[in-house]
């Protein structure tokens, strides 16, 4: 079982249970698919960081992570994200 941790810039902490698997879909490894979910998501075209309709969720949106159960996460530039093992120990950092 993975878990993911976010902590905010205003230190709020989250623990999400993503399940036995997860995937990343990474903007800067897997544009394509990235876009995808960033539309379907916050359902507007992804463009570049400095269109004046940006908000400052869409403009910090990093990559997404999937649960196993297929639902979308968004992962903010802003955010120290720790994908956690059952243990408690950190398996990967998102960034």
């Amino acid at each position: 079982m993975y878990t993911l941790r976010k902590i905010t810039t205003d230190n709020l902490e989250s623990n999400t249970s993503l399940g036995n698997s997860y995937n990343v879909i990474h903007r800067e490894v897997s544009y394509d698919e990235f876009k995808l979910h960033y539309e379907a998501h916050f359902n507007a075209n992804h463009v570049a960081d400095l269109d004046e309709n940006a908000t400052k969720f869409t403009k910090n949106c990093l990559a997404f992570i999937s649960t196993e159960e297929g639902k979308l996460i968004p992962i903010y530039k802003n955010q120290y994200n720790y994908i956690m093992t059952e243990s408690g120990k950190t398996f990967d950092k998102i960034r």
